[in-house]
């Protein structure tokens, strides 16, 4: 595949990139100024889509921006994931159950409640959420597109790759982010979004 500009598809690359260090910067910083971090980080990676539509069309650039996102964000958390920590953790985790030794009954069941409310919102509410993106792109793009059966079918395979795609970068977020009313509240305005949208 051939680009129409690759300064552009360079400025699109160095936006995703630069978007999501931001976002995860706001996700590491426990305390301190960071509530520019977030918005600053999505607003990078909203922007390098115009870029992406320069540098390889309307519907490549946008599936290629998707990829590029997606795979930017597997090889950030492959490079910034302490593996020794996550394995001596489950060893300790497996010695604590064979040694008989757990939490209190009350911290038991609080953390067990956490991680089905965040297993929820990073299976199907964020698979709701990303659907009713695809849904409103499709009802805004349905009216836009030139007449030709190639567009369409442009069109078609930008969105069934747009959904998993967001679907998976949104579970994502939900498996790192610790704040899980924040990870709901970010569903619910993509969701009603999306849902006013489409109505």
């Amino acid at each position: 595949m051939t680009f129409l500009s690759p300064v552009m598809a360079a400025i699109a690359t160095a936006l995703t990139g630069g978007g999501l260090l931001l976002i995860y910067s706001s996700w590491k910083r426990k305390s301190g100024n960071k509530g520019y971090l977030m918005p600053a980080g999505w607003g990078a990676i909203l922007v390098s889509v115009w870029p992406w539509a320069l540098a390889g069309g309307t519907a490549r650039g946008q599936v290629l921006g998707l990829a590029v996102l997606t795979l930017f964000a597997l090889a950030l958390i492959a490079l910034t994931t302490n593996w020794k920590t996550v394995r001596k953790e489950r060893r300790q985790t497996a010695q604590k159950d064979q040694s008989g030794t757990s939490p209190t009954e009350d911290e038991g069941r609080s953390s067990k409640w956490r991680q089905v409310f965040r297993f929820l919102l990073a299976g199907p509410f964020s698979l709701i959420a990303a659907t009713a993106f695809g849904l409103a792109v499709l009802a805004v793009g349905k009216g836009n597109l030139p007449e030709g059966d190639e567009a369409i079918s442009n069109y078609i395979v930008f969105l069934a790759f747009a959904v998993p795609v967001l679907w998976s970068f949104l579970m994502v977020w939900a498996l790192m982010d610790q704040r899980l009313n924040r990870i709901l509240a970010g569903l619910l305005v993509i969701t009603g979004l999306g849902a006013i949208v489409i109505h």
